[in-house]
């Protein structure tokens, strides 16, 4: 995610609607393994493990839909960001552009 910006816009769109894909298959699925512990009056250990990891799928959506809102308030242009391969090099002001998408 460092390079992240270094990609462009559409790969970018691309691999976080993939990844967001693919936690959406599997949320409910760790949804109903926890539900089913919780049930079963599970092990604290695994039932401990299994909510952090439910956890960390919830936050990551969440963190997706922001960068997602994020993008389209760019490409509407608010707060607009160039694209690096647009300012490589490039100086305005005596200062030497970077992206930071």
């Amino acid at each position: 995610m460092g390079l992240f910006s270094a990609l462009d816009r559409d790969t970018r769109e691309r691999l976080l609607d993939q990844r967001d894909r693919f936690l959406a298959r599997r949320q409910p699925r760790l949804e109903t393994i926890h539900t089913d512990m919780a049930a079963m009056n599970a092990d604290a250990w695994g039932y401990s493990v299994l909510r952090f990891y439910l956890s960390q799928v919830r936050a990551e959506r969440q963190w997706i839909t922001a960068l997602k809102r994020q993008a389209a308030e760019r490409r509407r242009g608010k707060n607009r960001i160039v694209e690096l391969q647009q300012v490589a090099g490039r100086r305005f002001l005596g200062i030497l552009l970077y992206s930071y998408c």
